[in-house]
């Protein structure tokens, strides 16, 4: 970092900061105000003009009068590096790269200006400029993150994705934890902006570091069922398994809050009385591991059959009894058409598993509530 050192009360530093008009500017630098002058964070008034106070007119004033394009602030940044975040018009981009800015400097933690635009900035006409100029288009930053990653996580920038994707961005280049673009946007994007993307080409086939694909993250961490549709309509397989075996469809029943997401996976193809483990079901593993009442009644209508058994003869209702801890879940499953007195394996009922296994007595009360017969052992 180079230049005059200041500090935050230079007058040219006030004067582009708080009251730019290009004339009284003008008339400060006309007495030799020193237009490199820096405030105490080492941003000058080119850096400020281009971004917080985005004003053409004035980046072009300090331009004229010599003001150094390549200083950079405390972390590195350069004023292209501020307007590509902040900027509002491209003319301030332009003006700049005109002056000799740098399209690929990196600042302290390797971000280019691209890499901001991407992020930060919504206007694609920003983000064109600066490929235009020659900027890197697939420009890594310590966050591990490309333009087109940093993009798709940031609320707002889907022009500014496809820009990068038009323009020729990896589409297969991944964050830290091995997610592509695509993957990414199954959780961050509508399903019209996902529909584009996938039209733009991005690959559907990718897996992150555990392995997970696109579908799992669009059923699972987006809950974004038009997402889910898409790529079914695009061939991926909505039997897939996860790294330990268990059906897409049975975890996707077990961790989502919104009993919708199911609907597509289903009418797409999942297997509705896949088995798993012990011979378990959707259901089974339903009883088990969450409480929703919504999910129980979705699966049903969804084809799910609550008397379904494992190996050892137990029903999804006599699994709930065990370990559930509302209520709801098993007055669900009843009104589903599950068996209150259905017997294991070992002949005993829901209700004698829910008295020996569950400390709950509101489980036993809705049990008895729904017809379970507390002289059957």
């Amino acid at each position: 970092m180079s230049g005059a050192e200041g500090t935050t009360d230079a007058p040219l530093i006030l004067a582009v900061s708080n009251t730019p008009d290009p004339a009284a500017i003008a008339l400060l630098l006309a007495e030799g105000a020193d237009p490199d002058v820096r405030n105490t964070l080492g941003e000058t008034p080119l850096m400020l003009a281009a971004s917080t106070v985005s004003n053409p007119d004035l980046v072009r004033l300090l331009l004229d009068a010599g003001a150094d394009v390549s200083l950079t602030t405390r972390i590195g940044d350069t004023a292209l590096h501020l307007a590509a975040k902040q900027a509002t018009s491209p003319d301030i981009v332009t003006a700049l790269l005109h002056a000799g800015a740098d399209p690929r400097a990196e600042n302290n933690w390797l971000a280019q200006p691209l890499n901001f635009a991407a992020e930060f900035n919504p206007d694609p006409a920003i983000t064109e400029a600066l490929i235009a100029a020659g900027a890197e288009l697939d420009a890594r930053a310590t966050t591990g993150n490309t333009p087109l990653l940093a993009s798709v996580q940031s609320p707002g920038q889907h022009a500014v994705t496809m820009a990068l994707l038009h323009a020729g961005a990896n589409p297969e280049a991944r964050d830290l934890r091995g997610r592509t673009a695509a993957y990414i946007a199954t959780r961050k994007r509508t399903g019209p902006e996902f529909r584009e993307m996938v039209e733009a080409g991005v690959d559907l086939q990718a897996t992150d570091n555990a392995g997970n694909g696109l579908l799992y993250a669009a059923a699972i961490f987006g809950t974004n069922p038009e997402a889910v549709r898409i790529l079914l309509d695009a061939g991926l397989d909505p039997n897939v398994t996860t790294d330990n075996g268990v059906p897409l469809l049975f975890d996707v029943a077990r961790f989502v809050n919104d009993a919708a997401i199911l609907r597509p996976l289903v009418e797409g193809g999942a297997k509705i009385d896949a088995r798993y483990g012990d011979s378990r079901t959707v259901l089974h593993h339903v009883a088990e591991y969450r409480a929703s009442s919504a999910v129980v009644r979705t699966l049903v209508e969804l084809g799910a059959d609550p008397n379904a058994r494992t190996e050892g003869e137990y029903t999804a209702l006599q699994i709930a009894a065990q370990f559930q801890t509302r209520p709801d879940m098993l007055v669900a499953l009843v009104a589903a058409g599950a068996d209150v007195n259905a017997k294991d394996f070992y002949g005993w009922t829901p209700l004698l598993q829910a008295v020996d296994w569950n400390p709950r007595p509101e489980i036993t009360q809705a049990l008895l509530d729904n017809g379970a017969d507390p002289n059957l052992g």
